[in-house]
């Protein structure tokens, strides 16, 4: 019933997630971040540092709670790690997250505002 890697019903489309590309967009969300394997390892309460190295390889995924996990450290959606099948979104992984656009938005208003 599959097609294309896609399976679809009344318009819904089910999508199908590519580990592969998915690791590698973890694996370069946390290094944009400065997040090592180490030290991901530690915040995250890992046995091993071999599940990083295999979610980054593709050769597994993140549970749901390490998904999670990472999305709060790292302060993004959760949907920006994941990469489906036949789907053409590119990804440029900003290099903040939004408490601190917040707090750099509301510093240049008030700075615009002294100026002028």
């Amino acid at each position: 019933m599959r097609k294309n890697s896609l399976y679809k019903y009344n318009n819904f489309e089910f999508p199908i997630i590519d580990i592969a590309k998915t690791g590698q967009r973890i694996k370069d969300m946390c290094m944009r971040k400065g997040y090592t394997v180490k030290k991901l390892q530690e915040t995250l309460r890992l046995g091993a540092r071999q599940s990083i190295y295999d979610w980054y390889n593709g050769k597994t995924l993140p549970s749901l709670d390490n998904m999670l996990a990472l999305s709060r450290l790292l302060g993004l959606p959760v949907e920006d790690f994941v990469v489906c099948k036949n789907e053409e979104k590119s990804y440029n992984a900003p290099l903040y997250n939004s408490e601190d656009f917040h707090r750099a938005s509301v510093y240049y208003s008030l700075m615009l505002r002294v100026l002028l």
